[in-house]
């Protein structure tokens, strides 16, 4: 059995190196990618710019999928629907509610809004509340803060290479007492391109041998782990990569 000496212990960055350079490179591989069925992440990217009130927290999961409502206003919450409907109903130390009666509760079911509707159903219809989660967080699909068509907008198909502003929108509430409105803006994002963190990475990689390569003498002890540690970045590379072409198609 070989003895360990000094100079297995000469590079104790070696390890930290792989670490870091690992979490670099994966997030723009496999992480970047959401695993919400509905929440398919697209080109579009939809953001709340103004939340209407204070305590109440907005996120969009998948790029422009869903929509999520975090309500710590203290105060009941009410969204309305596409007709000016009761939709949802966020009551504080209870749970969210959904209105069966409105038009909203099918529509959202489907990004594109194609479904049927069930008989009764009417913005004009007596709200028929049900619970449909626990807490105080709700996230749905509303098409006033994403792109309804498949086909894409005009200025989208006209250049694809630059970002495009495709539209502002607002989610009418009702806050207590208060009428407002959260804010949002619907873009276009450009696919970002496959080689910079290839080639960022490269150069880490190159930069780690180079020092070593100065500062130690090429013997076996020295550079076998430093082998090592290269081949293992590159393969865990190439395996975040894999999993991120699965996850595209």
């Amino acid at each position: 059995m070989r003895s360990v000496t000094t100079a297995d212990c000469r590079h104790p960055f070696a390890g930290l190196a792989l670490l870091i350079l690992v979490m670099l490179a994966t997030p723009g591989s496999a992480l970047a990618h959401g695993n919400d069925a509905d929440a398919v992440v697209t080109n579009y990217n939809s953001e709340i710019i103004d939340a209407g009130v204070d305590g109440l927290t907005w996120n969009v999961r998948g790029g422009d999928g869903l929509i999520e409502l975090t309500n710590d206003t203290g105060s009941e919450v009410t969204v309305f629907g596409y007709q000016g409907e009761p939709y949802l109903r966020f009551v504080p130390g209870d749970a969210v509610y959904r209105n069966a009666s409105s038009p909203a509760t099918y529509l959202n079911e489907d990004r594109y809004g194609d479904v049927d509707m069930p008989a009764g159903t009417s913005a004009t219809a007596a709200a028929d509340w049900e619970p449909i989660a626990a807490g105080n967080s709700y996230s749905w699909h509303d098409h006033r803060a994403h792109w309804m068509s498949r086909v894409e907008p005009p200025a989208v198909a006209a250049d694809r290479g630059r970002q495009h502003l495709i539209l502002e929108y607002e989610i009418p509430l009702q806050v207590g007492s208060d009428t407002v409105a959260a804010a949002g803006e619907l873009r276009w994002l450009p696919n970002v391109a496959w080689w910079p963190p290839v080639v960022a990475l490269a150069g880490v990689l190159s930069a780690l041998v180079a020092v070593v390569a100065v500062t130690t003498r090429p013997t076996q002890d020295r550079w076998v782990p430093l082998a090592r540690v290269a081949t293992s970045i590159v393969l865990l590379v190439v395996a975040a990569n894999i999993v991120r072409v699965i996850d595209d198609l």
